[in-house]
């Protein structure tokens, strides 16, 4: 009997699938109702789902995804630790990446005291200047350079499948956290972010997160499941 895989998708994968288009369409809906003239009474119902919005139901659930990548990196740590496989550190470091970005997501160290200490470093003013909330690009990019050429072979040592589908997360999504943001944020400065390009620009750069998110986390499972289920037999076995 053959066995063949594919990237798996059971009902866990489509509630995270759904849950994120979800939020993503509340947040157009309630950003756009508040753009076109809702009341106050509204603010409890925008400030729960709106993507520009912190500490609400959509940003706490890009941090549980990124909780979730992180379990599932150290299940795939052990699993390699088994059958004493290789890279059991870089899965293991990778693991803590995850869980230290799952707590700064959460807390927002990013824009708070990275953006902070850029700012002190270069000598500027950072209630003058109008890339302040993005200083933090420029130490994260430094980082992910440096994790890339640390991670590079652990990477093309991984299976066809596996790699392409961590490629594909990691581009959605930096590509939303950074690039998006970044274009969203420019928006800002020179129209102010009640303007209908703003909104969409933000409201894509959280959704790309959560879907990067969810395709890595569908790669870990692959992956897991191709280390973990016995191996297709052969006729020579049989």
């Amino acid at each position: 009997m053959r066995i063949e895989f594919d990237l798996p998708l059971p009902k866990f994968f489509r509630v995270l699938y759904f849950t994120s288009f979800g939020f993503l369409a509340a947040s157009l809906a309630v950003s756009f109702w508040c753009l076109f003239g809702a009341g106050d009474d509204w603010w409890f119902i925008a400030h729960n789902f709106d993507f520009d919005e912190k500490n609400n139901l959509p940003h706490v659930f890009k941090s549980l995804l990124l909780v979730f990548c992180s379990v599932a990196i150290f299940l795939n740590a052990r699993a390699q630790a088994a059958v004493q496989g290789d890279f059991l550190k870089h899965w293991r470091v990778l693991g803590w990446i995850f869980l230290a970005l799952a707590v700064d997501e959460e807390v927002q160290i990013h824009q708070k005291t990275v953006a902070l200490c850029v700012a002190q470093f270069l000598h500027l003013d950072e209630n003058n200047t109008p890339n302040s909330k993005l200083l933090w690009v420029v130490p994260y990019l430094f980082f992910a350079a440096c994790f890339c050429l640390a991670y590079v072979k652990f990477w093309w040592k991984l299976p066809s499948r596996v790699r392409a589908t961590f490629a594909v997360a990691g581009i959605i999504y930096v590509g939303g956290a950074v690039f998006v943001e970044e274009i969203a944020h420019k928006c800002a400065i020179y129209w102010g972010n009640a303007n209908v390009p703003y909104l969409f620009l933000t409201n894509f750069s959280e959704f790309m997160q959560m879907i990067g998110s969810i395709l890595f986390l569908q790669a870990l499972a692959l992956f897991y499941a191709l280390r973990t289920l016995p191996a297709p037999l052969t006729p020579a076995s049989k």
